[in-house]
């Protein structure tokens, strides 16, 4: 028996619907299923009302969560004292969700007898019973001859066109294809005026510059009473509308450490992008600021949240210091959450 936490996550139901295809006997517990989500799932899957329901039957355990408050320690002596003996475990989505002190004394005692986890932290490495493998999901040998071939294609691309895509240390750049002789691309430190110093120099030997994508306009309004409004405008060409990947801007904010819980009406309790966001509920969700990041191998975004209407920053007081409301007439409005600085460590 198979039994999947989360079946509505993506690689959840897909895993369960896989495991029935193989004959077996599947019970998820996932206690925001919704009815569209149900339909993605073989009839054949038992939907039980809690975790504990199924601790006690299960011989496969797998789960498919995101590490947050509610989440993180799900797996910990007390309840793998209600699964069965010699269960196996399979924990493909954080280390965090297992207490792994109480996962090497299971796996001692042979309550659990196997325990497979891509999250290969010191103590678990040559455990008996821990199977760890690379938290790597381009290990196929399709997917590395595909990466070589996109790695050349990127660095042609940069190389021809200025083009910058998926570095570890710069962020997108698109402009297209280099239609004239030449195209001049600038890095810097983000040092004030240093592209104006640019532009002067080019201007000075009469060379125009072509081919600005938008402008982006922020206003911010201080009032008296300490509210702090912020007002952003984006003005996009034509022909930027077009491309592919256009130009992405956005803003960071650093708080306060003590304002570190986050309050809002989208979808979650996960994080979900336009393309992928089906899975996820609306609703109003309570979570920590650091919950919203994880240390992704390349850089990107964390905590991104479809379909927001409002968005607040918390203390525990539950005192408000930032909001981000949504217009009522748009049709969709994203809040993509970045890394709040004031609670990650600064040598992340």
């Amino acid at each position: 028996m198979l039994k999947i936490d989360h079946i509505t996550i993506k690689f959840g139901g897909l895993v369960a619907n896989i495991a029935v295809r193989l004959g077996m006997k599947v019970v998820g517990c996932d206690p925001f299923l919704s009815v569209d989500a149900a339909w993605n799932l073989n009839h054949n899957i038992t939907h039980a009302a809690s975790y504990e329901e199924v601790y006690k039957v299960a011989d496969y355990i797998t789960i498919h969560v995101p590490a947050t408050a509610d989440t993180k320690g799900m797996i910990n002596a007390s309840t793998m004292a209600g699964m069965k003996d010699g269960v196996k475990i399979i924990n493909l989505s954080r280390d965090s969700l297992v207490k792994s002190a109480d996962m090497i004394e299971a796996l001692a005692s042979g309550k659990v007898s196997r325990y497979v986890t891509d999250f290969a932290t010191p103590e678990l490495i040559g455990v008996k019973g821990a199977i760890l493998i690379p938290h790597l999901g381009a290990s196929t040998e399709e997917s590395e001859d595909n990466c070589a071939k996109m790695a050349v294609k990127q660095v042609m691309d940069y190389l021809e066109n200025g083009n910058i895509v998926n570095s570890v240390n710069f962020p997108n750049c698109d402009m297209g294809i280099c239609t004239t002789a030449g195209r001049i691309t600038i890095l810097h430190k983000n040092i004030p005026n240093s592209l104006s110093r640019f532009t002067t120099a080019m201007a000075s030997e009469n060379i125009n510059i072509a081919g600005l994508e938008a402008s982006l306009t922020i206003t911010y309004t201080l009032y008296a009473d300490g509210n702090l409004t912020i007002k952003e405008a984006l003005d996009v060409n034509e022909e930027a509308k077009h491309k592919p990947m256009p130009s992405r801007f956005g803003m960071q904010w650093v708080m306060p450490k003590e304002y570190d819980m986050v309050n809002y009406y989208g979808r979650g309790p996960e994080e979900n992008y336009i393309d992928r966001k089906e899975s996820q509920h609306l609703g109003i969700f309570k979570q920590s600021v650091a919950a919203q990041y994880h240390p992704y191998v390349r850089p990107q975004e964390s905590g991104n949240h479809c379909d927001v209407r409002y968005w607040r920053v918390l203390n525990a007081k539950g005192e408000v210091v930032g909001r981000l409301v949504g217009s009522s007439s748009a049709e969709k409005f994203i809040a993509s959450m970045r890394r709040l600085l004031a609670n990650i460590p600064a040598e992340e």
